[in-house]
């Protein structure tokens, strides 16, 4: 049960940051549509927020709810600070 509460959490995550930039786009359509340029420019500079919700939200989600996610990053971090003391 808590597995399916996790894959839940996880995929409604997704769904929601992904809708938002799905939002984005249509104002992206509907300003282009009727040629609102006031809006166009707002739309420029928030750009940005709901593509890199939608692009790593479900890397977050990921690393916040496995715990062998989380194993096998902090293996990593591990190997590349080994590496590093040993001169390689």
């Amino acid at each position: 049960m808590a597995q399916q509460r996790k894959m839940f959490i996880i995929v409604s995550v997704c769904t929601i940051s992904h809708l938002v930039k799905a939002l984005h786009q249509f104002y992206w359509v509907f300003v282009a549509y009727f040629h609102l340029t006031d809006f166009n420019a707002a739309l420029q500079i928030t750009y940005v927020y709901p593509h890199y919700l939608a692009t790593y939200s479900a890397s977050i989600t990921l690393v916040i709810f496995s715990p062998r996610v989380r194993m096998l990053l902090m293996m990593t971090v591990r190997d590349v600070e080994e590496r590093n003391s040993a001169g390689t």
